[in-house]
C-alpha cells in the first residue's frame, strides 16, 4: 500500500515539475519575444515580411523607413508610401499610428484596428484610361484575390474595420483621367485635390468595392477653386452603385445643407459622365444656400442671393426638378411649389416650369 503510495506522489510531483518547467519556458519565451520586439532589426525584419507579402501578392509597392512596434498592440511607422498599379504614389504618410488588439486583429477574414491615426498623408484616388477600376479599388481587390493556403476553402472578400480615424495634415485627391477637366472657378468633381487639416471618422469599414462610415468631423479646401468646407458630419456610403451621406450638416463658407444626399449609379466610370449618368436624391431641411456656392457647380449670373431652403432635388443634372420645395428670401418673400430644369447645366440655355403654389 505504501509503494503504491509512493508511486502516487512521484508521479504528482512529476507532473507539478512538466507544469512548472512548461509555464516558466513560456513566460520565458513571452518576455523574449516582448524583448525581441522592442529591437530596431526585429521590427524591420516583421516589417520587411509585411512589404514582401504585399509586393509580392498584388499588383502595388510599399514601402517605409522605419517601423516601431510597442507590446502587442500598438504600431507606428514612418514615411510610409504604397504605389498603385500603374506605379503612381497612391499613399503616403510622415506618420501611420495603429492601435489593435491582437486577438481581433485577424478573424475569420477579417482585419480589425482599433485606431489608426495619420500626420502628413496623403490618399490619390485615379482612374486611368483603361477598364480597369479606380485604383485604390484594385488594391482592395488585389488582397481579395489573395487565395488561403487551404485551396479547398472558398476564398470571400477581406473585410477591413477601423474604430477610429483620425486625419491631421492630409490631402485627398480624385484624378478621372477619362474626364475632361472643367474651366477655372468651378469645382472639377473628376479632378480634385482637398486639403484636410482635419478629419475624424468613426467604425470605418471596407468590404469589397463598399467604403463606409460615420464622419464625426471634417474640414477641408479645394485647392484649384476655392470651395471651402468648415464642418461635415454624416454617415457615408460610397460603393460602384452610388453614394450616400446621411444625417448631413454640411457648412460652407456662405450655405448649410442638412438632411441627405444620395447618388446613384452604375459603376464608376459614370463619374466620367457626372451629368448624364448619375441620378441625384438630395432631401434638404432647413437649409441655407448661397449663389456663391452654387456657383463652383453652375454660374448663376447677378448679385449674390441667400435663401433658406427645404424640399427635395431630383433626377439628372440635364432634367432635375424640385419637388416639395420651400424656399424663402429675407422676411417677406417665399416660393412653394415645383420646379422643373430643362437643359442644365447650361443656365442661360435651360428651359424652367414652375409651377408656383404661393
Amino acid at each position: 500500500m505504501k509503494g503504491q503510495q509512493n508511486v502516487v506522489r512521484k508521479i504528482l510531483n512529476w507532473i507539478k515539475r512538466i507544469i512548472f518547467w512548461s509555464a516558466t519556458i513560456f513566460i520565458l519565451f513571452l518576455f523574449v519575444l516582448i524583448i525581441l520586439l522592442q529591437t530596431p532589426v526585429f521590427q524591420n525584419y516583421l516589417g520587411d515580411k509585411v512589404l514582401n507579402f504585399i509586393n509580392s501578392n498584388t499588383r502595388q509597392t510599399a514601402k517605409f523607413t522605419n517601423i516601431q512596434i510597442k507590446w502587442f498592440d500598438f504600431v507606428e511607422i514612418k514615411d510610409l508610401e504604397l504605389y498603385d498599379y500603374q506605379g503612381n504614389l497612391m499613399v503616403a504618410a510622415q506618420d501611420l499610428r495603429v492601435n489593435y488588439q491582437i486577438n481581433k486583429l485577424l478573424s475569420d477574414g477579417k482585419i480589425a484596428f482599433d485606431e489608426i491615426g495619420l500626420t502628413n498623408a496623403e490618399l490619390n484616388m485615379t482612374k486611368y484610361q483603361d477598364s480597369l477600376g479606380i485604383n485604390l479599388i484594385e488594391f482592395i481587390n488585389d488582397l481579395n484575390s489573395i487565395k488561403p493556403k487551404d485551396s479547398t476553402k472558398q476564398s470571400k472578400a477581406i473585410e477591413l474595420s477601423i474604430a477610429d480615424i483620425e486625419l491631421k495634415g492630409f490631402e485627398f485627391a480624385y484624378d478621372n483621367q477619362m474626364n475632361d477637366s472643367l474651366p477655372a472657378g468651378y469645382f472639377d468633381y473628376g479632378h480634385f485635390r482637398l486639403t484636410v487639416p482635419i478629419g475624424e471618422f468613426e467604425d470605418f469599414r471596407v468590404i469589397a468595392d463598399t467604403i463606409e462610415s460615420m464622419i464625426n468631423r471634417f474640414e477641408a479646401r479645394d485647392i484649384a477653386s476655392g470651395l471651402e468646407v468648415n464642418k461635415l458630419t454624416s454617415f457615408f456610403r460610397i460603393s460602384s452603385s452610388g453614394l450616400e451621406m446621411s444625417n448631413l450638416d454640411l457648412i460652407t463658407s456662405n450655405s448649410e445643407i442638412k438632411d441627405q444626399v444620395k447618388l446613384k449609379f452604375n459603376g464608376f466610370d459614370d463619374l466620367a459622365h457626372f451629368t448624364d449618368s448619375v441620378s441625384i436624391d438630395i432631401n434638404l431641411k432647413g437649409s441655407k444656400i448661397s449663389t456663391k456656392d452654387i456657383n463652383y457647380f453652375a454660374r448663376i449670373p447677378g448679385e449674390e442671393l441667400r435663401a433658406e431652403v427645404s424640399g427635395s432635388v431630383l433626377g439628372k443634372v440635364p432634367g432635375l426638378s424640385l419637388e416639395n420645395i420651400n424656399i424663402s428670401f429675407g422676411e417677406k418673400t417665399r416660393l412653394q411649389g415645383r420646379i422643373e430644369f430643362m437643359g442644365l447645366p447650361k443656365i442661360d440655355e435651360t428651359f424652367i416650369d414652375a409651377r408656383i403654389t404661393s
